[in-house]
């Protein structure tokens, strides 16, 4: 079974432009590549600022008055990320591993069966 998980998630940011012609707004947007330790990053970046940890700021609702709404957005959203992102790597080490015995397991097999033929023939 082959399993093909991204290594990064990508995160969409709109920002409003004001077009030239007759100064309608229009909103346009940049995509951020982030891996896991970017994100991680992030969340440090919060946990500094605010000085709560990222399980006080998920456990105490209290803490939330202190910080702007669109931060607790962007806060909200790279745990989610990283909750993601571990999810994916989990997936693809298991995969591994389950690769790696699997190889490991055939390449014993065929040196016990290169054993067992050298003995017969001796």
């Amino acid at each position: 079974m082959a399993i093909h998980v991204p290594a990064v998630l990508r995160v969409v940011y709109a920002q409003g432009a004001i077009l030239a012609q007759g100064g309608t707004t229009m909103e346009t947007s940049r995509e951020v590549a982030l891996n896991l330790f970017d994100v991680q990053a992030l969340i440090r970046h919060f946990e500094d600022t605010y000085g709560v940890t990222t399980e006080q700021f998920l456990k105490d609702r209290d803490v939330w008055t202190n910080i702007p709404e669109g931060e607790l957005f962007d806060w909200e959203c790279y745990i989610d990320f990283q909750r993601v992102l571990l999810d994916h790597n989990a997936a693809i080490r298991q995969e591994y591993l389950s690769r790696v015995a699997t190889f490991g397991t055939a390449e014993r097999s065929r040196r016990d069966a290169d054993a067992s033929l050298l003995a017969a023939c001796a």
